[in-house]
């Protein structure tokens, strides 16, 4: 079994302007994911792909907001989860991303010229002695350290630091009984005028 009624395309969004010229606009939708935080300019980029899309077409973006959870991140305080994530959103910026872009969706949107979205926040809270969040934050952060290296962002400089990091952080989580807050992230929903 398989959808008769629905084919996909990917591509890079800064090219989605050149599969219209080719497709003739005829898209139904554009769905992104973590795509404009990572542009320079992404009211333009989301303009330019726009136009792949016939008219009353859907448009979806799922952005981070990382910057969100600097000041508040973990209940009850987690000093170690404190420097996981502002080591996190210091690489992210330094390699070039906007760290709000979840927040600054419904002004992408309007400046793309496309009408005002439906936004939707969605973090999870996670925390018990069983949860995986600990081991991704491990995991996560130790795929950042060649660019926290190449920009200079100190932190866990070594891999010696970030093994274990997933026990220490259990640790200090459950002991405390507290919860931490995933990555925030915004959906943002509107359509194309007819």
């Amino acid at each position: 079994r398989g959808l008769t009624n629905a084919s996909f395309r990917v591509a890079e969004i800064d090219r989605a302007a050149g599969i219209h010229r080719r497709a003739g606009g005829t898209f139904d939708a554009l769905v992104g994911r973590f795509v404009l935080m990572h542009q320079s300019e992404a009211a333009a980029t989301l303009s330019s792909a726009v136009h792949a899309l016939k008219p009353g077409g859907i448009v979806v973006m799922i952005e981070s907001w990382m910057d969100l959870i600097r000041a508040r991140h973990s209940e009850p305080h987690s000093p170690l989860y404190d420097e996981i994530v502002r080591f996190k959103c210091a690489v992210v910026e330094a390699a070039g991303a906007d760290t709000r872009a979840g927040g600054r969706l419904r002004e992408t949107f309007v400046a793309a010229g496309l009408p005002a979205p439906i936004c939707r926040l969605d973090a999870r809270l996670e925390g018990g002695p069983a949860s995986a969040y600990y081991q991704y934050v491990e995991e996560s952060v130790r795929s950042m350290l060649p660019e926290a290296r190449r920009t200079g962002i100190a932190g866990f400089d070594s891999s010696g630091e970030v093994d274990g990091l997933a026990e220490r952080l259990r640790l200090e989580t459950t002991r405390a009984g507290g919860v931490l807050v995933v990555w925030p992230v915004v959906c943002a929903f509107s359509r194309v005028p007819r």
